[in-house]
C-alpha cells in the first residue's frame, strides 16, 4: 500500500508540471523547479512557453519588421507585393521559433558536456531540460517586449528599431532576463549536477559571456547592413 501510494504521488507531482508550473516555479521557488526536473526532467514545457511567448512577440512586432522589409525591397529595386510580404514575413517568423528550439537543444547538449567534463553526474536529458527551463525568462523579456509593442507601438520599442544599432545594443543585448536566466542555470546545474556552486556558476556564466559576444556580433552586423 505505501508503495502504491508513493507511486501514485509521484505521478502526480509529475502531471502538475506544466508549461504554466514551470514558467512561475522560476519566479516564485527556483530551487523546487530544478529539484523537479532532476526527479522528472522534461524539456517540452519549458521549451513551449518560450516558443509562444517569442510567437507573441513576433506578431506584436509585425508592423516594424514589414516597414523595415519594404524598406529593404525597394533598395533593392524589387517590387513589394502582398503575397511577397506575406511569405517573407512568414518565413522569418518560422526561422525565428524554429532557431529558438535549436538552439535550446544545442546549447542544453553542450552544457551537458561541459557540466560531466567538470565532474558533473547528470544524463543528457535531465541538462537539457535544466537548459530549457533556465531559458525561462527569456520568454519572459518576449512577453515584455510585446507588451511594450502594443502600449508603445511596435515601432517605438528599441529592439526592433534604428536606435538598437545606434548606441543601444549593449544595453539591449546585456540585459537582466539574460542575467536572470544565467542565475538559473548556475543554480540548475548546482542541484542536478551535484556540481559546486564555483562550477555550476562559473559555466553558467560563461555560456551567458558567449551568448552575449555572438549576439553583440549578429547584432553590429545586422547594423551595418540596415
Amino acid at each position: 500500500m505505501g508503495g502504491t501510494a508513493g507511486h501514485v504521488v509521484r505521478r502526480k507531482t509529475h502531471r502538475n508540471l506544466g508549461l504554466i508550473d514551470s514558467a512561475l516555479d522560476t519566479i516564485i521557488n527556483p530551487r523546487r523547479a530544478f529539484s523537479r526536473v532532476a526527479e522528472h526532467p522534461r524539456i517540452l514545457p519549458p521549451l513551449l512557453f518560450v516558443v509562444i511567448a517569442t510567437l507573441v512577440m513576433y506578431i506584436a512586432l509585425g508592423s516594424a519588421f514589414e516597414t523595415r522589409l519594404l524598406e529593404a525591397l525597394e533598395r533593392a529595386g524589387i517590387e513589394a507585393t502582398p503575397r511577397l510580404v506575406w511569405l517573407v514575413l512568414g518565413l522569418g517568423g518560422v526561422f525565428g521559433l524554429v532557431q529558438v528550439v535549436v538552439f535550446t537543444l544545442v546549447a542544453g547538449l553542450i552544457t551537458h558536456a561541459v557540466a560531466r567534463l567538470l565532474g558533473g553526474s547528470a544524463d543528457a536529458h535531465c541538462s537539457v531540460a535544466c537548459y530549457a527551463l533556465a531559458m525561462i525568462p527569456s520568454g519572459f523579456k518576449a512577453i515584455t517586449v510585446a507588451v511594450l509593442a502594443f502600449l508603445l507601438g511596435a515601432e517605438n520599442v528599441p529592439l526592433t528599431t534604428g536606435g538598437v544599432y545606434s548606441g543601444g545594443a549593449l544595453l539591449t543585448l546585456f540585459d537582466p532576463f539574460s542575467l536572470w536566466a544565467a542565475l538559473l542555470l548556475g543554480m540548475g546545474l548546482a542541484k542536478i549536477h551535484g556540481l559546486s556552486i564555483v562550477r555550476a556558476f562559473g559555466i553558467s556564466f560563461s555560456i551567458f559571456v558567449v551568448g552575449w559576444a555572438m549576439s553583440a556580433a549578429l547584432t553590429a552586423a545586422q547594423g551595418a547592413l540596415v
